[in-house]
Formats: structure tokens, C-alpha cells, sequence
């Protein structure tokens, strides 16, 4: 997660300074970094083309794609098939399978027996790119008899990304190693900095950066809440993101406290001048 921000950041600087070959390279090592990335190329290669057409767009895409090939093309040699990833049938599982609805919980699929068949299977042939498949099509299966499951799945993890629901986050706080009493001490941060984030950036929403910072915490939100497991690490894009927002408001407000007495010390100014012109005028008069 925290190699992920720093590349978020410095693709979001890069390309404010229309450095869009050295951002798409940034956005390649994302992708690299972090499963849920795999989308964002094409978000940022669509605001590029956008701003300033295909010719920045197609720069951009080209360093996106020499950097992630070369590990698609190790995973056609080592595993058999060109994928980049072999998570997302595991996310997939563990939130639609069948059991886990069942059960109305995230359940783990490598370690969950009534996963045990689709276990058994993709360990006798040592094939990941097979185990990967095979939860996928479990989950997909659930979906296509039951679709109203996204919807139930996405409004649970969205209170909990949220932190709507707070208790529900204190079992993955706890695998993540986190201090539950700081968590809990410090969790009303949380309610301030996402309103007023968000409210820093509709009040930004011209400027390039905040754009780009919206359609990043916007995509990754996105994705993460109906296909992932919610815990709060998850949300790091969006509160950083935020958290500059937030920091727009706080100046904002400084400014406008500040701005606010201006206009006293203003008239005292004029005031002054307008006093030294009467005497200026009265002795030339005289």
C-alpha cells in the first residue's frame, strides 16, 4: 500500500508537469504494485486523450504496456498462461462463492472446507492459474443465478469503507497488525477528513490535480468495493486523497479568517492616506 501511494502521487505529479512518458512508466510499476491498478491505465490514458489528444495518450500507453508485458510474457513461460494476476478469483470466492453468501461473510478459500472440493482439485494438478479459474467460476456462477448478491456485497463494504460500520473492521485491523485502542481513539479523524476532502476537491474540481486525484481515489473505490474484502488499508487511496482535500479546506479557512481582518486593516490604511492628502492639499492651498 504505501509503494502504491508514493507511485499514485508521483504519476499525478508527472503528469501536471506533461511528463506523460515518465508517468506512463510510474502507472506500469502501479499496475506491477498493486492488482486493483490493472484498470487505472486506461482511466489516466482517457484523461490524457481528453486534455491534450491521442498523440500524449498513445505516449503515455506505450511505457504502460513495455513494462507489464515482459511480466505477462514470464507468466506465459512459468505458469502456462499469459495472466497478470492470479488473485481475483480468489477475491471472487471469497465474497460470492456460494458459501460465503451462505454464510453472509467473507470466508478464505484456500482454507475454508467447504471449498474444499475446488481445493482438492487445483492442488492435485499444480496449476494456480487453474485454482484461480476455478474460484472465479464459482463465484461468477453464484452471481449469474443471483445478481442481487453485488449489490448486498457492495453495500456492506461500503459501510465498512466508510467506517459506517466500524466494529465490523477491528477483526482485519487486527490481522493487519494494527493498535485497536489507537484505531478507536483516533477513528473520528475518519468522519472529518472524507467530507471535507471531498468538499476540497469539488472546490478544486477545475484544476488538473484535483482531477486527477479524483478519478484516481473515484477508480480505485470503485473497484475495490464489489470485488474485494473491505478492510480499512483498502481505503488508503481514497484518504489520501482526501486528506489533501481536507488540507485545501484547513488553508482555505486560514485564508478567509486572514482575509477577514483585511479589510479593517484596509480601511485603517485608507483612512491614514486619505488624511495625509487633506493635509497635503490644505498646505499647497495655503
Amino acid at each position: 500500500e504505501p509503494l502504491s501511494l508514493l507511485l499514485l502521487l508521483l504519476g499525478v505529479l508527472l503528469l501536471l508537469d506533461e511528463r506523460v512518458v515518465a508517468a506512463g512508466a510510474v502507472t506500469g510499476l502501479q499496475v506491477l504494485t498493486k492488482p486493483s491498478a490493472q484498470g487505472l491505465a486506461l482511466v489516466l490514458a482517457t484523461w490524457i486523450l481528453w486534455r491534450w489528444g491521442w498523440r500524449r495518450a498513445l505516449s503515455f500507453a506505450v511505457p504502460v504496456v513495455l513494462l507489464v508485458v515482459p511480466w505477462v510474457v514470464r507468466n506465459q513461460v512459468v505458469m502456462g498462461a499469459p495472466v497478470l494476476v492470479t488473485s481475483n478469483g480468489f477475491n471472487l470466492a471469497a465474497l460470492y462463492s456460494p458459501p460465503s453468501r451462505a454464510a453472509d461473510a467473507w470466508l478464505d478459500p484456500s482454507t475454508d472446507p467447504r471449498l474444499a472440493a475446488v481445493r482438492r482439485d487445483a492442488v492435485a494438478a499444480e496449476d494456480e492459474v487453474a485454482w484461480d479459474r476455478a474460484l472465479r467460476q464459482v463465484a461468477l456462477e453464484r452471481l449469474r443465478a443471483h445478481p442481487t448478491d453485488l449489490l448486498d456485497v457492495s453495500a456492506a463494504n461500503l459501510l465498512r469503507l466508510l467506517e459506517l460500520a466500524p466494529i465490523e473492521n477491528d477483526a482485519a485491523e487486527v490481522l493487519d497488525g494494527r493498535n485497536l485502542p489507537l484505531r478507536w481513539a483516533t477513528l473520528w479523524t475518519t468522519w472529518l477528513a472524507l467530507p471535507a476532502g471531498a468538499i476540497g476537491l469539488v472546490v478544486l474540481r477545475r484544476r488538473p490535480a484535483a482531477q486527477l486525484l479524483a478519478l484516481s481515489a473515484v477508480y480505485f473505490t470503485a473497484v475495490s468495493v464489489p470485488f474485494s474484502p473491505m478492510p480499512p488499508r483498502l481505503r488508503a487511496p481514497l484518504d489520501l486523497v482526501c486528506c489533501i482535500g481536507a488540507a485545501v479546506v484547513l488553508l482555505g479557512a486560514m485564508r478567509g479568517a486572514s482575509s477577514a481582518d483585511e479589510p479593517r486593516g484596509g480601511d485603517v490604511i485608507d483612512l491614514r492616506d486619505s488624511v495625509l492628502e487633506r493635509e497635503r492639499t490644505a498646505r499647497t492651498g495655503a
